[in-house]
């Protein structure tokens, strides 16, 4: 039981700093942010951020592989989850959790903190993608080389440099990338997948996946539409109370929220 109790107050530790580096860097430059800053902040002493983190650069890092981690063990939990199911999941992830890369952005640490976090999940995602005869090695990244290229060149709209505008590059970075087959770092696949207009599963494997199965009744668009009428920061304060209020509903019904992929 003590150690259980360890375990649980270091995680608390952890998140009370996570979560105050994170709402500094939201009305603060970066480089500005102290030590003293976030103990204050998360309500902690220096001694105690000095014992659970190396450096604000570590408190990030460890922040997004827990948070990879966490939508790992919800797929997990799901032995027969469809690939439509798994990419649904995938995408609502990142929606979730998009506000923080603008803060990263801001920040120039998005390359360094984002590429291991998306190599996580990549890796998951490419491992269970095996199943459907996904390539790897130099054949597969002149596949996914090749499919950028393709879409570039067949969309007048489109354009190499407006590409490696879009993601942050030069374009000459990104013309080294596709035209010698190098390896795109992962945490350029998503905007890319934005900027294009494109499934990461469609430049993973080529096709996009299949929703024709997926309907959405008249009462849910009708939600949605007047959702999404709100702006973005009106949105993301009443789904946390929504979340909230589900959870105190399941939580008096001994239900456990979103464990139904069916």
């Amino acid at each position: 039981m003590g150690r259980k109790k360890e375990e649980h107050e270091t995680a608390l530790v952890k998140n009370y700093i996570s979560t105050a580096l994170l709402l500094l860097m939201e009305q603060n430059d970066y480089q500005s942010i102290t030590v003293t800053d976030i103990a204050k902040k998360a309500g902690v002493s220096r001694m105690t951020y000095y014992r659970t983190y190396s450096s604000k650069e570590d408190i990030l890092i460890q922040y997004f592989n827990n948070i990879a981690n966490d939508f790992i063990s919800e797929i997990k939990s799901h032995p027969n989850i469809t690939l439509y199911q798994l990419a649904v999941h995938f995408f609502t992830f990142f929606r979730e959790h998009g506000n923080l890369i603008p803060t990263l952005k801001k920040a120039n640490l998005l390359e360094l903190v984002f590429q291991n976090f998306v190599d996580n999940l990549k890796n998951f995602y490419t491992n269970l993608l095996g199943k459907q005869n996904l390539k790897t090695g130099d054949g597969y990244l002149k596949e996914i080389n090749e499919r950028i290229t393709n879409l570039l060149s067949s969309n007048s709209a489109f354009s190499q440099k407006d590409l490696a505008n879009y993601i942050g590059k030069q374009p000459s970075t990104l013309s080294n990338w596709l035209l010698k087959d190098r390896e795109i770092p992962s945490s350029y696949l998503i905007p890319i997948c934005e900027y294009l207009n494109v499934s990461l599963n469609y430049l993973l494997t080529g096709s996009e996946i299949e929703s024709s199965n997926v309907t959405t009744s008249a009462s849910d668009q009708e939600w949605l539409d007047l959702i999404h009428q709100l702006p973005e920061d009106v949105q993301r304060e009443y789904k946390a109370e929504i979340k909230g209020y589900v959870k105190a509903l399941n939580k008096e019904s001994g239900e456990m929220p979103g464990k139904s992929l069916a």
